[in-house]
């Protein structure tokens, strides 16, 4: 898995920001879908359940536009505490850019200033480099905790791409 982290001051002046790059098996228009269509987010946008499978997550709110709100609940895979992620689309540039403020309503707490961009480009013929960037983060430890979150995701959504070929 293609995954890495690089940590910067974005944002606000302390903030980190958590830098991954994945390698997708298909072109970007269908990565992107997977992004914009609830039942394909309800699938992928999980973390780790029991060996690595994909966990529960149910989706609360789903409106894929500019200023459209995105909720997803989920159990934590490390304590079964109850999560919520609430999401707001700041940009949607179709099969190229989205950018989503990012917040944990609740199950932690952290700054609201988070935000979120990925990237998809083209990588060869039928590939996609994702690219994706969460700014403002309080610490290095916070970077690895959500590196850790995102990785699960990521694998998640690798594994809803190469279904999408069978």
């Amino acid at each position: 898995m293609n995954a890495k982290v690089e940590l910067e001051t974005p944002l606000s002046a302390g903030a980190h920001e958590l830098v991954m790059n994945r390698i997708l098996n298909a072109p970007p228009a269908r990565v992107f879908n997977l992004w914009q269509d609830r039942a394909h987010v309800a699938r992928w946008w999980t973390p780790a359940g029991e060996n690595g499978s994909p966990g529960n997550s149910t989706i609360l709110d789903f409106d894929f536009r500019v200023g459209g709100l995105f909720r997803v609940a989920f159990k934590s895979p490390r304590s079964g505490d109850d999560m919520i992620i609430r999401c707001v689309y700041r940009e949607i540039v179709p099969n190229e850019k989205l950018v989503f403020s990012f917040e944990w309503e609740k199950g932690m707490s952290l700054p609201v200033d988070m935000q979120v961009t990925v990237l998809f480009t083209p990588h060869g013929e039928k590939q996609t480099l994702l690219t994706f960037r969460h700014n403002g983060m309080p610490s290095e430890t916070m970077c690895a905790d959500h590196e850790q979150g995102w990785a699960a995701v990521f694998d998640n959504l690798a594994r809803a791409v190469d279904a999408l070929q069978a």
